[in-house]
């Protein structure tokens, strides 16, 4: 991993604690990325998708962090 997009420091440093992210298309794809690499940093998120199903296991997987 190159340092300049090394995510681990972010993820130690909690960098987007205080910060809220609004995730469209959480429940998949680069929506779901997205979702589990701000929770990763701290962040608090709300995610939308069509399926809850689908949803359901994203958040799952974001609590586990």
């Amino acid at each position: 991993m190159y340092p300049g997009i090394d995510p681990e420091p972010v993820y130690a440093a909690k960098a987007y604690k205080g910060k809220v992210v609004l995730s469209c298309g959480a429940s998949r794809g680069i929506g779901q990325e997205i979702s589990v690499t701000y929770a990763k940093g701290g962040a608090t998120w709300s995610l939308l998708a069509r399926s809850s199903e689908t949803l359901a296991s994203v958040k799952d997987s974001i609590i586990k962090v």
